[in-house]
């Protein structure tokens, strides 16, 4: 088995039948289809205000990811998606780190985590997005932007407790100070 020096300095194993003439990112992408996890591609996606949508459409032009190889994925990111991240708005600062990248636009600065479970088997890229800055923080409430709903406890049968119930009481033992706008949300 061959080896070559990735774009870090670092000597790998190139996989049987790889091309020696492949770069180290091109061997790495050949690893099979992209996994995407909490991207809603069902409503219309805008590019130019929305960076998760941004992120998606240039990830999904771009070659495959090297989810399994977290040192590769900074490279892909600076590679294929800075680019037109900025020039849609989406400012990023400094170069990727691993699975994280910072950004700014006219909804804060944050930082995001863009690939779950990155370096290991069974990873894919996700958008776990944080505000970076004070201001960002307090306008999102100090929560991760794409929020999803707590984990709940379930009602056991003949408990006296109803769905709405366990739902406030999840909410309150994790001290969501949208419990309230959540509650609301879920009885819907």
């Amino acid at each position: 088995m061959s080896s070559y020096t990735d774009m870090f300095g670092k000597v790998r194993e190139m996989p049987g039948g790889a091309n020696p003439n492949q770069s180290a990112l091109q061997q790495n992408f050949a690893a099979g289809p992209q996994v995407y996890e909490g991207f809603n591609e069902n409503r219309p996606q805008n590019v130019n205000k929305s960076a998760k949508d941004s992120f998606l459409e240039l990830a999904k032009k771009a070659p495959t990811a090297p989810i399994h190889d977290k040192g590769l994925l900074g490279g892909w990111f600076d590679q294929y998606i800075r680019t037109g991240m900025d020039e849609r708005g989406h400012k990023t600062t400094g170069n990727a780190t691993g699975d994280k990248f910072s950004y700014g636009n006219h909804e804060g600065n944050f930082t995001v985590d863009f690939g779950r479970g990155a370096g290991a088997p069974g990873g894919a890229l996700a958008w776990q997005a944080e505000g970076s800055d004070e201001a960002t923080r307090q306008r999102y409430g100090g929560q991760p932007t794409n929020h999803t709903m707590p984990v709940m406890a379930q009602p056991s049968a003949g408990s006296g407790i109803g769905l709405l119930d366990a739902i406030m009481a999840s909410l309150q033992a994790q001290q969501e100070p949208n419990s309230q706008a959540i509650l609301q949300q879920a009885m819907r």
